[in-house]
């Protein structure tokens, strides 16, 4: 069989499989949605602090289960008008513009990294078919959007800074994505990317303050995070979550979010002073941002960045690379860790695959700029040998010159 044949046939296969995938993920969104914020706008259009009902132990069981509103303010007044439709209706429209916004994610990340004709397509249907995908659709996540987001951020680099501030602003509202993008581009000294970037979440805080008709005020800044201290569950593989288990508190919390945040910013640091390539620090950025701050299973959708990557390459670390996501999109479902030890341990498993991937991207990056730094003599020589042939030929034209004009 030519391997035209086996290209086409496996195309084939992932290509039904992503239907297939496509096809369930939306009947899950259409029966669940869970994650949907719309009970959360409601309650902003009746005038009352989603947040604040929420941390009161919500006695009147205004919001739906799991729509916990734990969200920047921005993300209730990008969804505000999903209030004016019923929930039926909202999930209808939240999984039309969570299919477009991945679509354009993927546009944006098949040019990033510079996929073909043949490698593209076999790309979008890896995406499709896998777990990450299905189950942010089924739940009606925010996680498209901060994807989008974030690939903007990369795709815009060096093109627009107000553009690149505004999808900065935006990946805020589910700001557990934020901290080592904003290392990395801290330690690039771009500050007015940086300081633009808090405009979004300015507007959004005002959207919201306006509509609970301005009460507590510097409360409601924080209540987010409130949210967050005690309605985000354990995450699936991230430094946080550890800490968390191992010392319960109101200390351990704290030194969790501290160090969580600390080695999120000092890797965004050290991808920049690694000197990595564009799309090796975008691919390094979303795999270590998994394990740096908590996240939970759906988050590794983020892991499309490295499949583009490695999925370009030819080489033992792109093999090692796309064995790991193999298993965490597509097998980990049918045969999860922590089915086989504890949970915990389960977590460490987790937590040294993602890594395992962190340490692969910076290896093949490495290869990729020795290739490129070794290429640079052959190329000087070369421009050098020419140089002195072009001068050895025109010595004689130029004797014969002068011995004429004698």
């Amino acid at each position: 069989m030519s391997r035209r044949v086996t290209r086409i046939i496996v195309l084939a296969l992932c290509t039904l499989a992503a239907v297939i995938s496509l096809i369930q993920g939306i009947r899950n969104a259409l029966h669940l949605s869970a994650d949907l914020q719309w009970t959360d706008v409601v309650l902003l259009r009746q005038h009352q602090d989603p947040f604040q009902v929420y941390l009161s132990g919500d006695p009147e069981h205004l919001l739906m289960q799991w729509q916990i509103p734990n969200y920047l303010h921005e993300m209730y007044a990008i969804e505000l008008p999903l209030a004016w439709v019923s929930f039926p209706t909202a999930e209808g429209i939240w999984i039309a513009v969570n299919l477009l916004l991945l679509a354009a994610s993927l546009a944006m990340l098949i040019r990033i990294y510079g996929l073909t004709r043949r490698e593209a397509p076999l790309y979008v249907a890896l995406v499709l078919c896998s777990t990450g995908f299905r189950n942010t659709l089924g739940l009606g996540q925010q996680s498209f959007f901060a994807l989008f987001c974030f690939c903007a951020i990369i795709w815009l680099d060096h093109r627009s800074t107000f553009r690149s501030a505004l999808a900065l602003g935006g990946l805020y509202a589910k700001y557990s994505f934020a901290p080592v993008l904003f290392g990395y581009l801290l330690a690039r000294r771009q500050f007015r990317i940086l300081a633009l970037s808090f405009v979004l979440p300015a507007i959004g805080y005002v959207v919201v303050l306006v509509c609970i008709h301005g009460q507590h005020p510097w409360r409601l800044l924080i209540e987010p995070f409130l949210v967050s201290r005690y309605g985000v569950g354990p995450g699936k593989a991230d430094i946080m979550t550890f800490i968390e288990h191992i010392s319960a508190g109101r200390a351990a919390m704290l030194l969790a979010y501290l160090l969580g945040l600390c080695i999120a910013l000092s890797y965004g640091w050290f991808v920049h002073r690694s000197g990595l390539s564009l799309p090796a620090a975008a691919a390094g950025i979303a795999a270590a941002t998994l394990i740096c701050v908590k996240h939970v299973e759906y988050d590794l959708l983020f892991l499309i960045l490295p499949m583009a990557f490695f999925l370009k390459r030819r080489d033992r670390y792109a093999a090692i690379a796309l064995t790991i996501l193999g298993y965490l999109f597509y097998v980990d479902r049918w045969i999860p860790v922590h089915s086989i030890i504890p949970d915990q341990a389960a977590r460490i498993v987790y937590f040294l695959l993602i890594v395992s991937i962190v340490i692969l991207v910076h290896l093949a990056d490495r290869v990729d700029r020795q290739a490129v730094a070794a290429s640079l003599p052959t190329c000087s020589s070369a421009v050098k040998g020419t140089r002195k042939e072009s001068l050895s030929l025109a010595t004689p034209v130029r004797s014969a010159v002068e011995r004429a004009g004698a």
